[in-house]
């Protein structure tokens, strides 16, 4: 098998295609196949490239001309037989010690998914193009950058990275798609972009390359006004996709020049609005997604009616107003996108199930039955409206799903006060800390709870709770901090700035010390009155937290008495799983992948998907669609206190994650000695302390191996549950948090007295 398939693409360059050939036959590099594929070529070309009779050299043609990315992704996906890809193109000419170069860079560097090449403009002649302003002339003060600053240029500039200078892992096309056949123009920029979501590039810094420049792409202002229509709606499409593609890290990463847009906290409004107001003509591919984006926003009618009392439909003065901001962030963009895929399917299957309704419904049996159908459905109905009331009655009768709060400590005579701020006050990790904090400290201070939304029946019990919610938040938490009087407000902070923002506000107005919680992958909200901003992880800080600013990590602490497990108790063969609200802070559609590979490379295998939400029925359906269910047990949710019940089955944890703050799921496995899996994102690294048990983002295949070396091998997963229930109880313990917690409270307000 060769080490490389290069593809070379050809339509109607008799003049060039010789000269393309010749440059791959003269590589240094000998150990390749070369791939011809003319695409409906009219001219000689494809006579010219039938006389090669060297055996490395493959000859495929369409009749009838389509676009090159037809004859790269076929050639690809079923000629292909090489490790590597390189991309070649008739009017293009390489440098004989090109493939060299590249394959000793990318076997030493095997965390670069593909290295490419400085390239020489050149003209119809041959003889090097005095054009500066071209845009693939030159990459060579962009080559050290990393895969976020090349999906920023390619946002803000262009493509900078010619097509015929890549050579690519094999293995990037699975991971990250084949090139779009809808994209006539900026195939390859998608393909790009793509790559840079998952996996580091690099540009060597030579020439390497000879690509030629025919006479009407110098003058851009020559080229035909239908061609510039057709790539400026490309350019609208492309980044309209690329705001549902990209996970939300990649997106605050790639876009730090919006104005505003890390202050305001990654809100997507805000983001457009500063992507409209940008006047660089250099800019057009930022200037078309605004563009999208806005009618994307405008498109759900609620969102519209925000932006309507905000800023009118006056779109002159939404490119002028870019200090605002709304509450809708990505993950609301992503579920409303996924929301127009879903009807678009169901209206599909709509209609054909019209059809079938609708000679049902003209037959004699659904006549004679009407009476029935009627009192089964007033029944039906009345069941409906009695079932939260119902609901309601089983909760305050039984308690279930109520945590009663209660102070573990008897109190001192007197304790400073302090408020705990939080968006809601419902299940969640940061929830349950301000509970753990009241349980805990509350012989030391004076602990009550202010949110905007505390659900009824509440979800806990024994501590003081105040909502303020509407229009009047601000006056109304003005006047409970003049009434209370704490020594300190402690925020719990998520991506709401409407609503935090005003609590900040009045916090500062009021003047004692404030304290600021950042639990998820967010810029933290600044202001000049937060003492201390404190991360869930150094993940989160480093990536998110400011150098010149008081920070400091406090890990989630889990309460390790009751996530234990008998040493005496051997840990269950056979049986994988996970821990997690199924939805997409954390988890995607394919987050099912792994654990369906596993089962068929290992049917004995058993699979415990503890969790429910939005993905929990396509889930199912993955499932069921690869015939493997019986393996499979969806619990749904499940209260925390019977969590241990479902830890104790499992012999693995997997963490199939696309994003990771700080999951005390994770810990809690650890602290029963499971050994730990997923993909090295976030702080799944920072918790468990073992990348080699971690794979590549996305790459289920990898991750799949992991697990199934590790069932296979009970002896090493025994001593990794040894080491991680180690690590767990040394780290990610309640009483180690409560302690750091302590301290700094003592620092800013004294020890509680």
């Amino acid at each position: 098998m060769p080490k490389i398939s290069i593809i070379l693409t050809s339509s109607n360059q008799e003049k060039h295609i010789c000269t393309a050939i010749e440059s791959v036959l003269r590589q240094s590099f000998k150990d390749f196949e070369l791939i011809i594929w003319d695409d409906g070529s009219k001219d000689d070309s494809w006579k010219l490239i039938q006389r090669y009779t060297d055996s490395r050299i493959k000859t495929f043609r369409n009749d009838w001309q389509r676009l090159p990315s037809y004859g790269i992704n076929t050639a690809i996906t079923k000629i292909a037989a090489g490790e590597y890809i390189a991309i070649h193109d008739a009017n293009d000419i390489w440098e004989e010690d090109k493939l060299e170069k590249q394959i000793e860079f990318l076997n030493t560097h095997p965390e670069i998914g593909a290295v490419f090449t400085n390239a020489l403009a050149i003209g119809e002649d041959g003889q090097p193009e005095d054009n500066t302003d071209h845009h693939f002339s030159t990459v060579s003060e962009l080559y050290n950058r990393g895969r976020h600053e090349w999906l920023n240029y390619f946002f803000y500039y262009r493509n900078a990275l010619r097509h015929s200078s890549v050579l690519i892992r094999k293995r990037c096309y699975s991971d990250c798609g084949m090139y779009g056949y809808g994209l006539a123009h900026l195939a390859d920029l998608d393909m790009w972009i793509r790559l840079c979501l998952k996996y580091e590039i690099h540009i060597l810094q030579e020439n390497l390359v000879k690509f030629r420049i025919h006479a009407r792409e110098i003058n851009e202002k020559g080229r035909c006004k239908e061609a510039r229509i057709r790539e400026f709606t490309e350019l609208s499409q492309l980044y309209h996709s690329y705001l549902l593609l990209v996970s939300f890290e990649d997106f605050v990463a790639v876009f730090p020049r919006a104005e505003g847009f890390r202050r305001k906290d990654g809100f997507v409004l805000e983001f457009v609005l500063a992507m409209l107001s940008l006047e660089q003509e250099s800019l057009p591919a930022a200037k078309a997604f605004g563009v999208m984006a806005l009618f994307k926003l405008l498109r759900d009618a609620r969102t519209a009616e925000k932006i309507k009392a905000l800023y009118g439909f006056d779109y002159v003065r939404l490119i002028e107003i870019t200090g605002r901001h709304d509450i809708f962030s990505y993950e609301a963009i992503m579920t409303l996108a996924e929301r127009d895929r879903e009807i678009d399917s169901l209206r599909q299957e709509l209609g054909k199930k019209q059809d079938e309704i609708a000679v049902f419904n003209n037959s004699t049996s659904w006549t004679i039955t009407a009476p029935l159908r009627d009192g089964r459905r007033f029944l039906a109905e009345l069941a409906t409206k009695l079932r939260p009331l119902a609901s309601i009655l089983r909760r305050i009768k039984h308690g279930k799903e109520c945590y009663q709060a209660k102070i573990l400590v008897a109190p001192q005579m007197a304790r400073q006060r302090t408020v705990h701020v939080i968006g809601n006050f419902i299940t969640g990790g940061s929830s349950r800390l301000v509970v753990d904090l009241f349980e805990r400290m509350g012989h030391l201070y004076e602990q009550e709870v202010v949110t905007q939304y505390n659900p009824t029946p509440p979800n806990y019990r024994g501590i003081a709770v105040h909502e303020f919610a509407g229009t009047g938040v601000y006056k109304a938490f003005s006047g409970y901090l003049h009434q209370y009087q704490p020594k300190l407000i402690h925020i719990h902070y998520w991506e709401d700035t409407r609503w935090y923002g005003k609590m900040i506000k009045a916090a500062r107005e009021f003047g004692c010390e404030v304290i600021e919680n950042i639990n998820t992958p967010t810029y933290p909200y600044k202001d000049v009155c937060i003492r201390r901003y404190i991360y869930v992880s150094d993940y989160v800080k480093n990536k998110f937290g400011d150098r010149g600013e008081p920070n400091t990590t406090i890990y989630p602490g889990s309460n390790f008495t009751i996530f234990s497990r008998d040493d005496s108790l051997d840990i269950p063969d056979d049986c994988i799983g996970m821990v997690y609200r199924l939805d997409m802070d954390k988890l995607n559609k394919r987050s099912i992948d792994v654990f369906i590979k596993v089962v068929q490379r290992r049917p004995q295998t058993k699979v415990l998907i503890v969790g429910g939400g939005r993905f929990l029925k396509a889930y199912e359906a993955e499932v069921r669609k690869h015939r493997v269910q019986t393996a499979f047990n969806f619990v749904g949710f499940v209260p925390y206190e019977k969590l241990v019940e479902f830890y104790a089955q499992m012999s693995l944890f997997v963490a199939p994650v696309w994003k990771e703050s700080f999951g005390q799921v994770t810990p809690f496995a650890m602290s029963m000695g499971i050994p730990v899996v997923g993909y090295n994102v976030g702080a799944l690294r920072e918790i468990t302390g073992d990348a080699s048990l971690l794979a590549e983002p996305e790459n289920s295949d990898a991750l799949a191996r992991i697990i199934i070396d590790l069932l296979n091998d009970k002896a090493r997963a025994r001593q990794i549950g040894y080491q991680n229930r180690e690590r767990a109880r040394r780290l990610f313990s309640i009483e180690k948090m409560i302690n750091s917690y302590i301290e700094l409270y003592q620092e800013l307000i004294g020890n509680g007295r």
